[in-house]
C-alpha cells in the first residue's frame, strides 16, 4: 500500500481540480484556485526558455485570480511581482496581495474603448519600459496559458475514459480552449460550450463598459489571442443575477462554495445534462467563493445591486445571432467557427432573438469582415472592419419599378453611432429620401434595419 503523497508546496497540492459527481451525467472539475495552473507553467517556461532569470522582476496586468496566483508562485519561488489592476481589487484582495509581496499599481479611470483592461496594458508597457529585464506572462496572449491545462484534460480522461459535453466559462480563452483541445486528440466529436456574459465583447457583443461589469472574471473587454472561436459548438450569455443565484443553488444542493463564474457555467451545464441524458458532461468551476462572502453570498448586496433572483429562467433563450440582447440568459450555435465567419453584418428579415429557420452565415453578397492586427485597441488587439453593402430605394413611383443602388461603405466597429451614421450618409450623399437613424441593433435605411454593428469588438 503506497503511502500519502507530499507535495513540494502549496502550489503543486492545490493545482489540479477535484472531480465530483453533480449527476449521474455531470462531473464538477473543481479548483482551489484555477489560474495556479498557467501561472506555474508560465514561470516555468520562461524560466527555461530564458525569458525570466531567477529572482527576476515580473509584471503583469490584472486585478483577479490570475494576480493571487502569480502572487502565490512568485513568493513560493523569490519573484518580486508588480501588478496592474483596476478598482475590481478589492480591500480584502490587496492586502492579500502585498502579503504576498506583491507591488500593486490600480488605476482609477477607464479607457473609452476597452474599458479598464485598456488602461491596464497601456500602464503596463510603460512599466515594463521602465524595468529592463522583466518579464510580462501576457496570459491572454501566451500559448503556455492553455498549454499549462494537459494535466486537467489528462487527469479527466483517466478518470472516466471519456466525455461527450465540456462546459465553461470563457475569459482569457485558456481553460476551455487548452483543455479541449488535449480532449478532442482523443474525443474528436466532444462538444464544447462556451459561457460568456452580456457585456462582453468576446462572441459579438459590445462592450458593456465600467458600469456592466458586475458579473467578474468572465467575459472580456477585448478579444484575447487564447480565445480559439473554431473550439465551440454553443455560446451562451448568462446574466449577473441568473450567475449569482445558480452559484447560492450550487452551494445549496452540492455544499460546493465557489466564485460567481462557477455559478455560470453550472447553469448551463446542467441544463445540458438534463436535456441529455445519455450524454457525460464536465464542467469547469475556477475558483472557490470566500472572496464573494461580502457580494454574491449577501443578500442585502444582492438586493442593492438589484440582481437578487429567488428563481432562475429554466431555458435559455436561442438566438439567430449574437447581439446586444435583453434575454438574461441566451445561447447561440456558434458552430466551431471563426469569428470572422460568425459576425458578418447583413440585410436579415429577422433582427430579432429567436431563432432563425436557417443557420445564419456569410454569402457571396454579404462577405465576412476583414481582420486588421492591431488597431484603437491597442498593440496586439484585435479589430475588424465591416463592409456594408446596402441597398436603398429611390425615385419609387405606382408605375414604375423601383431601381436601386448598391453601395458600399466601410465602418470601423470601434466608431461610435453617430460617426458610423455619418460614414454610411457619406457613402450614398444625394439619394432622396435617405433617412439614416440609429436602430434598436444597427442603423436603419429608408425604415430597413441594416443590422449594422457600429460598438467596440475589439
Amino acid at each position: 500500500m503506497s503511502g500519502p503523497v507530499i507535495s513540494a508546496n502549496l502550489v503543486d497540492a492545490i493545482a489540479l481540480p477535484r472531480l465530483v459527481w453533480l449527476r449521474p451525467n455531470l462531473i464538477g472539475l473543481v479548483f482551489t484556485l484555477m489560474k495556479l495552473l498557467p501561472a506555474r507553467f508560465i514561470i516555468r517556461k520562461a524560466l527555461e526558455e530564458g525569458e525570466l532569470r531567477p529572482g527576476g522582476l515580473i509584471v503583469e496586468a490584472t486585478s483577479g485570480t490570475f494576480g493571487l496566483s502569480l502572487a502565490m508562485v512568485s513568493a513560493l519561488q523569490g519573484h518580486p511581482l508588480t501588478l496592474v489592476g483596476d478598482p475590481a481589487i478589492d480591500p480584502p484582495l490587496l492586502r492579500r496581495l502585498e502579503d504576498l509581496g506583491a507591488t500593486v499599481h490600480i488605476v482609477r479611470e477607464a479607457g473609452a474603448s476597452g474599458g479598464f483592461r485598456q488602461v491596464r496594458q497601456e500602464v503596463l508597457e510603460k512599466v515594463l519600459a521602465s524595468t529592463p529585464g522583466s518579464f510580462c506572462p501576457r496570459q491572454y496572449s501566451n500559448p503556455h496559458n492553455p498549454g499549462s491545462y494537459a494535466p486537467c484534460a489528462e487527469q479527466l480522461a483517466h478518470a472516466v475514459g471519456g466525455i461527450d459535453c465540456l462546459v465553461g466559462s470563457v475569459g482569457s480563452g485558456g481553460s476551455v480552449c487548452g483543455i479541449s483541445s488535449y480532449l478532442r486528440l482523443i474525443l474528436p466529436e466532444l462538444n464544447v460550450i462556451g459561457v460568456d456574459t452580456h457585456g462582453s465583447v468576446i462572441f459579438g457583443e459590445t462592450d458593456a463598459g465600467n458600469d456592466g461589469w458586475l458579473l467578474r472574471e468572465v467575459g472580456n473587454s477585448l478579444i484575447p489571442a487564447n480565445v480559439d472561436h473554431t473550439a465551440f459548438d454553443l455560446v451562451h450569455w448568462v446574466g449577473a443575477a441568473e450567475a449569482f443565484q445558480a452559484t447560492r443553488r450550487l452551494h445549496r444542493e452540492h455544499a460546493l462554495h465557489m466564485g460567481p463564474t462557477s455559478g455560470a457555467a453550472f447553469l448551463v451545464a446542467d441544463w445540458w445534462a438534463r436535456n441529455h441524458p445519455d450524454s457525460l458532461t464536465a464542467v469547469i468551476f475556477p475558483d472557490e467563493g470566500y472572496r464573494y462572502q461580502d457580494t454574491v453570498y449577501n443578500d442585502a448586496w444582492l438586493e442593492a445591486k438589484g440582481v437578487r433572483r429567488d428563481v432562475p429562467p429554466r431555458e435559455p433563450v436561442e438566438w439567430n445571432r449574437p447581439y446586444n440582447g435583453r434575454d438574461p440568459w441566451s445561447f447561440f450555435r456558434w458552430g466551431r467557427r471563426a469569428y470572422s465567419d460568425v459576425m458578418w453584418i447583413g440585410p436579415s428579415a429577422d433582427q430579432g432573438n429567436s431563432v432563425a429557420t436557417e443557420e445564419a452565415g456569410p454569402d457571396a453578397a454579404h462577405p465576412p469582415p476583414k481582420l486588421v492586427p492591431d488597431g484603437p485597441g491597442g498593440a496586439g488587439a484585435t479589430t475588424f472592419t465591416r463592409t456594408e453593402r446596402v441597398e436603398v430605394a429611390r425615385g419609387r413611383t405606382d408605375d414604375a419599378p423601383t431601381p436601386l443602388l448598391r453601395v458600399s461603405a466601410e465602418v470601423p466597429v470601434w466608431v461610435d453611432a453617430d460617426t458610423a451614421a455619418e460614414v454610411l450618409g457619406d457613402a450614398v450623399r444625394g439619394l432622396s429620401a435617405l433617412d439614416i437613424a440609429l436602430g434598436g441593433n444597427g442603423l436603419e435605411v429608408d425604415g430597413i434595419d441594416i443590422g449594422v454593428a457600429v460598438s467596440a469588438y475589439a
